[in-house]
């Protein structure tokens, strides 16, 4: 078993340790199975935020080639009718045309 140093009060004063000094000191008490987890988790959640942006990306630009000129089509055939309902309203007055 190490033996173990007492210090004085007056000795831990003059005992100057840089903050570095400290973290690097903290890090010897951290088994290395912390390390490779922490590493792994990491990579993992790297991994995946980068999968989910692609995925996003692909979607949102696959709807708006795709679903765009859909939308504006039915738009489009919508005012056509719409159009074609206040000449005939405007032709005829209130009443329906016999079809």
């Amino acid at each position: 078993m190490p033996q173990l140093t007492e210090f004085t009060d007056e000795e831990l004063e003059t005992v100057e340790e840089t903050t570095m000094e400290r973290l690097w000191g903290l890090t010897e008490m951290i088994p290395e199975s912390a390390y490779s987890v922490t590493n792994t988790t990491y990579a993992g959640g790297k991994a995946i935020l980068k999968f989910v942006r692609s995925s996003i990306w692909i979607v949102s630009t696959s709807l708006i080639v795709l679903a765009l000129p859909a939308a504006l089509e039915a738009e489009r055939v919508n005012m056509e009718i719409s159009r074609e309902q206040e000449q005939r309203q405007a032709l005829f007055g209130a009443q329906q045309p016999p079809m």
